[in-house]
């Protein structure tokens, strides 16, 4: 027992301490922070996703997106195995029906173009 109620015993056994608001979310929170630290682990480890866990399937609109970016990554490798075999960037780009600077921009590209997701315009204009 600490000092302080202690004093407040000896002096009169009906005394009782109300604690302010503070003091109580204080200790509240020492006393959960003990708990959790005894039920939980302070170090947690990941491991890999359990083999048996599917995939989640994907709506048919993330199929087509996928389907159109693996059909454009296709047609910028034959481009670029079309260009090393004599055709310039201006006969690549009517064959293709491209600008020219997009023909040259897949010559350069050396990975599939990134997915970007465009942000939802949340207040449209009218």
């Amino acid at each position: 027992m600490t000092a302080f109620r202690q004093g407040m015993a000896n002096a009169n056994p009906s005394i009782l301490h109300v604690y302010d608001r503070w003091h109580l979310i204080g200790n509240a929170k020492k006393r959960l922070d003990f708990l959790l630290l005894f039920l939980f682990p302070s170090v947690m480890t990941w491991s890999k996703s359990h083999p048996s866990v599917r995939e989640i399937e994907r709506t048919k609109a993330e199929k087509r997106k996928k389907e159109r970016q693996e059909q454009k990554w296709a047609l910028i490798q034959e481009i670029q195995t079309a260009h090393p075999s004599g055709k310039n960037i201006s006969g690549l780009a009517k064959e293709y029906e491209l600008d020219r600077k997009t023909v040259k921009k897949y010559l350069q590209t050396t990975t599939p173009p990134p997915v970007h997701r465009r942000k939802r315009n949340r207040f449209p204009l009218f």
